[in-house]
């Protein structure tokens, strides 16, 4: 039964936002983790996370054996400082902080993948 009800409430958000699919997971670590993989993180590989976030943040792209750098702060947000990111991270994680949000973040964040960086972005609309 739990199956069926999984795939009714995954097209019910597909038919809500027009997105093509939608996949539940068990929680917001595994959701990084599936977001490591799908960034393919190779062992060693130097992320960039925010200094301020929550160790879920990071944990994915740990698991998968790369090592975080973590970046300082940008003082009116509290979030990534983009600036302080270093070259050498491809793959960079961008979340909000109780709903705070650097004003520019999304073109920091197109910059940074015309750069060929991936991003995972937390959505800030589900955040407070």
């Amino acid at each position: 039964m739990e199956h069926t009800k999984t795939r009714e409430m995954e097209q019910m958000i597909c038919d809500y936002t027009g997105a093509k699919y939608a996949h539940m997971i068990t929680s917001a670590t595994t959701g990084l983790l599936i977001a490591s993989m799908v960034a393919d993180i190779k062992q060693n590989e130097r992320f960039a996370v925010s200094a301020y976030t929550q160790a879920a943040t990071a944990n994915g792209a740990i698991l998968m054996g790369a090592t975080p750098v973590i970046v300082d702060v940008d003082p009116s947000s509290y979030t990534i400082d983009f600036e302080n990111i270093p070259d050498d991270c491809r793959v960079v994680f961008v979340t909000s902080i109780n709903g705070r949000y650097p004003e520019d973040a999304q073109e920091q964040i197109a910059k940074l993948r015309t750069q060929g960086r991936f991003v995972i972005e937390e959505d800030r609309t589900s955040v407070g």
